[in-house]
């Protein structure tokens, strides 16, 4: 429960570009991993240890990463997005498909794809990139999928929540990327 509420917490201050999203982001994905290591999941697993690392990363991207000052958000483009994204979720299949063939990983096919596709939004959420939340919405939507596979019914019920909070987070983000300066 406490993981919920820290990841929630997390999403809204960073639809509303809030620094504090680092901080509460943090210590729901360490909270998570637990979560994750007892479903056996183990790429979500190791997610989590990433997601704590890049983490301290975007907090200091965000603070001072565009030559000393706070960047603004900018675009990557949709088409680039989607190529990017169709690679990596292609990428995250076959390993997938070799980690279920190989070892005891529950949803491996579901749960590499999520890993690999949150990866590349983390990425594009730190870099203050638009698009992250069109990443985060196919992220979500493997993310409540798999989870209800697996029983995690409460993380379900949050990744549903936070694939619809994607497109108020993609609204906020524009509105304040088109806003006049």
């Amino acid at each position: 429960m406490a993981a919920t509420l820290f990841t929630v917490v997390s999403v809204v201050l960073c639809v509303y570009r809030n620094i504090w999203l680092y901080p509460t982001g943090i210590i729901g994905t360490a909270l998570y991993l637990g979560v994750f290591l007892s479903a056996h999941l183990y790429f979500s697993t190791a997610l989590q240890v990433f997601f704590v690392i890049v983490q301290f990363y975007g907090w200091w991207f965000w603070l001072k990463g565009d030559h000393g000052h706070a960047p603004k958000i900018t675009r990557l483009g949709v088409m680039r997005t989607v190529v990017i994204t169709a690679g990596v979720l292609a990428i995250s299949l076959a390993v997938g498909w070799w980690a279920g063939r190989t070892t005891a990983a529950a949803s491996s096919l579901a749960d590499a794809s999520l890993t690999g596709t949150s990866l590349l939004a983390q990425f594009l959420q730190d870099r203050k990139k638009l698009e992250s939340w069109l990443v985060w919405a196919v992220v979500d939507a493997i993310s409540t999928a798999t989870y209800y596979g697996q029983g995690l019914h409460l993380t379900a019920v949050l990744y549903a929540g936070l694939l619809a909070m994607t497109v108020w987070g993609g609204w906020e983000w524009w509105r304040e990327m088109t806003r006049p300066t």
